[in-house]
């Protein structure tokens, strides 16, 4: 949950909302109980450089990096950050991995925010890119489908 907040922050800019499953909740006479705002972090503001950094850095990933070649074909701008980290078991690691992707689509006007992990992948990749990478480039191909969001590439 830590990481998709900080993947919807970087994708909106430095903005951190609170986690909630819905924008706004009404009662049944439609009044609102609660509506989605944005909040300032107890690490204070992020900074717009930090952010324009970090937002090249996983545009980076995809087009260059761990996850490059795992969204050629699609329609829609990615940006992202792999992970791979063995697992811990008794007495220190053992011989599994968990594989992520974290990321945010389309670059030019975020719509979704998605963490992927895979814990203990068998299909001989271990890593984020090849492992979480192709689940992630489905399944968001899929939502900006259903949400008839337009294509930026």
């Amino acid at each position: 949950i830590q990481l998709a907040r900080y993947t919807t922050t970087v994708a909106n800019g430095g903005t951190c909302y609170k986690l909630t499953l819905f924008d706004k909740a009404t009662d049944v006479e439609g009044n609102v109980i609660f509506e989605n705002e944005p909040v300032i972090t107890s690490e204070g503001e992020i900074s717009a450089s930090t952010i324009s950094t970090v937002h090249q850095g996983m545009r980076a990933v995809v087009a260059s990096g761990t996850a490059a070649g795992t969204f050629s074909g699609v329609d829609f701008s990615v940006a992202g950050k792999t992970g791979t980290a063995k697992i811990a078991s008794v007495g220190g690691y053992g011989k599994f991995y968990m594989s992520t992707f974290a990321g945010f689509a389309p670059i030019s006007d975020p719509r979704f925010a998605m963490v992927v992990v895979i814990n203990a992948p068998k299909a001989g990749q271990i890593y984020g890119g090849a492992v979480s990478g192709p689940v992630f480039r489905d399944v968001m191909s899929r939502a900006l489908q259903l949400y008839n969001v337009k294509p930026d590439r």
